[in-house]
């Protein structure tokens, strides 16, 4: 078996390709009508007829308010419509719109455009990158109940955008809806991306039931949310609803989050963590063949911040005693308990990703950029379970992760023998390691790949080279050497056919045959 081919095994992950094509397919569509919010109020529309008004009137128009606009909005399902604002003479610019406690606004159940981005002044809010936008202008507060905004059956293909929602009991769910955007909005946070909201008491973004091809932020910087300081979970991708009978037709498959800040500050190096876990796929039968960090086609990578939160960066699971489990998540690009620089302590307080119950899941991989950063965290990547098998980790960079690197629990991964490293020496432009693993486990041929070492523990800060291992007995690879120095420390990790990682190698020191002239090397990765 190809060392990548499993990463396709269940049925769920036959519809990638058609909802690859859906997702990546969908434009905006032409609108057929255009309500303009010109109220913070929560009135109803007055009458169901394609005119927003609430029978009140706002400087002599027509009263449109939020909750009257979604109303009209719905009453038009083959006519997509859009949903803009002008809300006047609002305190420092910042409209808050007040939702009434127990009075939810109307699930989205056609397909709509929400765009606060809309308001007079609140332009820069979907042009910029999270760090550099202004305050948000359109606020949807709620009082510590309900669900902000809910995309339901119908409603495929919504885009959300350019709003702070926040205090309410999650800030946005889509369930059993396809196709859908959240892009560019602060959720949890206040509106100037600070401080706590306060949080929603829940969950920043849900996503439950068959719910498939919707995106959380998007490849571009402008796309991304800052999803911050909420109750529970950042993003939650969950399987446990029943929203249809056969619990295969609940999980929450081929959604992408991206791009996006979760648990920190806007100015993405602050922790202002969601209480739990960053991003959270777990429930039922697991949330299996979800994107983190890229695109439903597996190459388009715009990596998260994930950092700051009481318990995982990412976390996947299906329900207690399952032998089922979050399955086929593809996890490319990200920085998991540090920023973007790579510098910065934003420790997550477990693992930076925990499979607890999970497999043929993918961190990192061979593209240009598709290693995660993974650094601070209590421990890098945690895998437990016998159940949990084939989950491969390619060319990522851990450091001053508290404990292991990789952590392989109650015989996760097969317990994948790691490789036993006996020298490595630098000599004339080159270096040469040699090593062995053990041949009582594993589907040969075998991946191992080598990295510069965090100081003398056991992770690899830095991807140096790989080699195929077929045979028992000790090999040598050699390979360019980048200006390595005597006194560093490389580790290995291998990787079976069918997918297997072990967790990192005891390190080696390199050994050379001069001083070491070549500092830029070490300056570059601060090792």
């Amino acid at each position: 078996m190809h060392a990548n081919s499993h990463l396709i095994h269940k049925p769920a992950d036959l519809l990638r390709s058609a909802l690859l094509l859906a997702v990546l397919l969908v434009a905006t569509p032409a609108m057929a009508g255009v309500f303009i919010v010109n109220s913070t109020g929560d009135a109803p529309t007055a009458a169901l007829d394609g005119a927003c008004d609430t029978g009140a009137l706002i400087g002599g128009d027509p009263e449109c308010t939020l909750r009257a606009a979604i109303q009209e909005a719905n009453n038009q399902p083959e006519d997509p419509a859009e949903i803009q604002f002008n809300v006047e003479d609002c305190p420092n610019g910042i409209c808050v719109i007040n939702i009434t406690p127990g009075a939810m606004l109307p699930d989205i159940v056609s397909p709509m455009i929400i765009d606060g981005s809309t308001q007079p002044g609140n332009a820069q809010v979907c042009q910029l990158g999270i760090p550099d936008r202004p305050a948000y202008g359109i606020v949807l507060e709620g009082g510590g109940v309900d669900i902000g905004l809910r995309i339901e059956l119908g409603g495929n293909g919504s885009v959300i955008r350019g709003l702070n929602v926040r205090n309410f009991y999650n800030g946005i769910d889509i369930i059993q809806a396809h196709n859908n955007r959240i892009e560019c909005n602060f959720i949890g946070t206040d509106h100037t991306g600070t401080v706590a909201g306060p949080g929603n008491g829940q969950n920043g973004v849900q996503l439950g039931c068959d719910s498939s091809g919707n995106i959380i932020g998007g490849p571009d910087p402008a796309d991304g949310n800052l999803i911050s300081a909420n109750g529970i979970d950042g993003v939650k991708l969950i399987a446990r609803f029943t929203c249809n009978p056969n619990p295969e037709d609940n999980i929450p498959t081929a959604n992408s989050v991206l791009g996006n800040q979760i648990g920190t500050a806007a100015d993405g190096v602050s922790a202002l963590g969601n209480v739990r876990n960053g991003i959270a796929l777990y429930g039922g039968l697991g949330a299996d063949g979800n994107f983190i960090g890229v695109l439903q086609d597996g190459v388009t990578v715009h990596g998260n911040v994930i950092g700051g939160h009481g318990r995982a960066g990412i976390y996947l699971d299906s329900e207690e005693q399952s032998v089922e489990g979050t399955d086929n998540t593809l996890i490319l690009g990200n920085y998991i308990g540090t920023d973007r620089s790579g510098q910065v302590n934003i420790a997550n307080a477990y693992g930076g990703v925990d499979i607890i119950r999970g497999s043929n899941n993918r961190i990192g991989g061979p593209g240009e950029n598709d290693a995660n950063t993974i650094a601070f965290n209590s421990e890098g990547v945690w895998i437990t379970f016998a159940t949990s098998v084939n989950n491969t980790l390619q060319r990522n960079s851990l450091f001053s992760n508290v404990g292991l690197g990789i952590a392989l629990i109650d015989r996760a991964n097969n317990t994948q023998n790691a490789p036993a490293l006996s020298q490595a020496v630098a000599s004339q432009g080159t270096v040469t390691v040699t090593y062995s693993v053990s041949a009582e486990n594993g589907t040969p041929p075998l991946t191992v790949e080598f990295f510069v070492a965090d100081d003398d523990n056991e992770e690899g800060r830095v991807f140096l080279a790989s080699d195929s291992y077929d045979s028992s007995g000790k090999t040598a690879l050699t390979f360019p050497d980048p200006g390595l120095m005597s006194g560093t420390y490389l580790v290995a990790t291998a990787t079976d056919a069918d997918g297997n990682t072990s967790e990192y190698s005891l390190p080696v020191e390199l050994q050379t045959d001069g001083p070491g002239e070549d500092l830029i090397f070490h300056d570059r990765f601060n090792i």
